[in-house]
């Protein structure tokens, strides 16, 4: 049930180093480390650690990664979870390779942090040679309201939205959807699921602890609020698809906002569709 949408102040997570590939004649330069704390020495990093992970954010086991010019370096290997660690011995801009079987290798050029020095901490993403699974990226969301749901005016049947899918961690995705009244933008979770053929759980409930019922919300009509909640499992990496999307759909009378903490109110009880018969199409741009 609609009450109340408290604002939500979401940072996408995104992993250092992990969005374009480079050749080993590009670099990527990272940011220099921030100032330490009152008490904490200065002086040369001792480890480069970080993680190791493919286009469907799981971590790789068994990946190498090593500083390849100017000179070679030893390898670190990852662990179950992806990670690695080794020794920083190096000084000025190094060139550190990640590199697996069937993968892509991937290869980051590392300048020395200035001092005062903090361990150097890098991520990788390694795309599959054959048939390379993409989940992140921008997509046109469509949400089609079950044909039973007459109760429903023809302007909240079907919804359309724009968003982006980044990586959050361990097999779980965030989507942002922007340029919504009567907040910016929205945030829901989604995971990739299961065996072979893997499918992407998308989970239209906003992370908001505060209200872990509200979903995706929208004024659309000057004197009308929409929200869908639900979720549905789509196939893992396709460009454009389409399941069933099991939840709800709710309309509500909008009352004027009375403050940042409440945009929007439903002075009475909403207008609501249940059902496992909704659907979710949404296409990669």
């Amino acid at each position: 049930m609609m009450r109340r949408l408290v604002p939500l102040i979401v940072t996408l997570l995104s992993l250092a180093c992990g969005n374009e590939p480079t050749s080993p004649s590009s670099s990527l330069q990272l940011p220099t480390a921030p100032t330490l704390p009152p008490g904490v020495p200065n002086g040369p990093p001792n480890t480069m650690r970080g993680e190791v992970w493919d286009t469907r954010n799981l971590p790789i086991s068994g990946a190498q990664v090593q500083v390849v010019a100017p000179s070679r370096g030893p390898v670190a290997v990852t662990d179950g979870n992806g990670q690695f660690s080794m020794p920083w011995s190096f000084t000025g801009t190094v060139t550190v390779r990640a590199s697996k079987d069937g993968f892509h290798a991937r290869e980051y050029s590392v300048p020395e942090p200035g001092a005062p020095r903090y361990p150097v901490s890098l991520g990788f993403e390694l795309e599959a040679i054959d048939s390379p699974v993409i989940v992140a990226g921008t997509y046109e969301m469509t949400f089609t309201a079950a044909n039973e749901c007459t109760q429903l005016p023809a302007v909240a049947r079907q919804r359309v939205y724009r968003g982006h899918v980044g990586p959050n961690g361990r097999g779980r995705f965030s989507a942002i959807v922007v340029n919504i009244v009567p907040i910016f933008n929205t945030v829901f979770s989604s995971e990739v699921r299961g065996e072979p053929p893997q499918t992407l759980h998308v989970h239209v409930v906003t992370d908001e602890y505060e209200n872990p019922a509200i979903g995706l919300v929208e004024r659309i009509e000057p004197d009308m609020f929409f929200e869908v909640t639900g979720s549905a499992d789509l196939p893992l990496g396709a460009q454009s698809a389409a399941a069933a999307f099991d939840g709800t759909f709710a309309l509500c009378p909008a009352e004027v906002a009375v403050s940042y903490e409440t945009p929007y109110r439903c002075p009475v009880h909403p207008t609501t569709c249940r059902s496992a018969n909704h659907r979710l199409a949404w296409m990669r741009h």
